[in-house]
């Protein structure tokens, strides 16, 4: 409960420091000289800040980072594999970690599948094509 017990904004501050040294442009650069042709990068459905329910707290800002990370990769010419790592709707119920903090679980429920990922990554990388 590290995000609660900060207050969104502050965690919000603290995962953006992260995110701004976590991977970089340099990284990517990297990657490419090292003759390696792909980046994996784990999600949460969070960065789909619609899907985060009320009382929920998960980092917000996610998908500008995501949107550099990919821009990065098609200006490298390396394929982006995304990692769905924690998905919505709960694998157990009152574990926020796995999901939606619920009383049931509600994995591969409707709104579960609301999260275009793959569809960001095809636009970004056709648009660098």
């Amino acid at each position: 409960m590290v995000m609660r017990d900060l207050g969104q904004d502050a965690a919000d501050k603290a995962i953006k420091k992260h995110w701004d040294s976590w991977t970089t442009q340099d990284d990517i650069s990297q990657i490419k000289k090292l003759g390696l042709n792909t980046v994996r990068s784990p999600v949460g459905f969070w960065l789909w800040e619609d899907l985060v329910k009320d009382g929920e707290y998960y980092p917000r800002g996610g998908l500008e980072y995501l949107d550099s990370l990919i821009g990065w990769c098609a200006d490298a010419e390396l394929y982006v594999i995304m990692d769905l790592h924690g998905g919505s709707g709960a694998q157990l119920p009152k574990q926020q970690y796995t999901g939606h903090n619920v009383d049931s679980p509600g994995f591969y429920m409707q709104d579960t599948l609301k999260i275009g990922a793959s569809d960001r990554v095809h636009v970004q990388m056709m648009a660098k094509a």
